[in-house]
């Protein structure tokens, strides 16, 4: 049994347009926006830290040395 199909052939490689390469362009350049924005949500959440660390810093060291004071004096 043999089936003919009546849609158009699809182009090869070789026979794209102009318009294409200008899709695939923009898709390119959209995922490169994506990992641009990635970027700076880790540089925002870094940044976030340090200030925290720095305002929190004391507190953080007491509140540890307590935990460790406590688990030293339970053995």
């Amino acid at each position: 049994m043999v089936v003919s199909s009546t849609w158009p052939s699809v182009p090869a490689i070789a026979e794209r347009s102009p318009a294409m390469d200008l899709v695939a362009g923009r898709r390119q350049r959209a995922g490169g926006q994506g990992l641009v924005e990635y970027g700076l949500i880790l540089v925002l959440i870094a940044v976030v830290t340090a200030i925290a660390l720095v305002f929190f810093g004391d507190a953080l060291a007491a509140a540890l040395t307590f935990i460790g004071q406590t688990i030293d004096s339970a053995h």
